[in-house]
């Protein structure tokens, strides 16, 4: 399962900074305790610095795939974009059902 957390800012300065972060867990029981080690501060060096500076962060995307599918978003640079894009999809699809 990859999945996609928003900062409610960016992190970082001027010059280099992010809003999210693409993660990956094995299945969706794995989960769901990866987003809470996150939450807690206790994940990747990203979301720990979010926390510790008291950001708010939230999961915005959940889908199917693992690694290979993380490093696809990743290697695009601009996961604002592919979120946008891909809840705009999901959207059309349920409106079309």
């Amino acid at each position: 399962m990859v999945y996609v957390l928003k900062l409610d800012q960016p992190l970082g300065n001027e010059k280099h900074y992010a809003q999210f972060y693409v993660g990956w867990s094995k299945n969706e029981y794995t989960l769901a305790k990866r987003i809470e080690h996150h939450m807690q501060g206790r994940g990747s060096k990203f979301t720990q610095a979010a926390i510790a500076k008291g950001y708010n962060v939230e999961v915005v995307l959940t889908m199917e795939g693992g690694k290979d599918v993380e490093r696809k978003i990743k290697n695009q640079h601009n996961t604002k974009r592919f979120v946008e894009r891909e809840l705009k999809r999901r959207e059309s699809t349920l409106c079309t059902q």
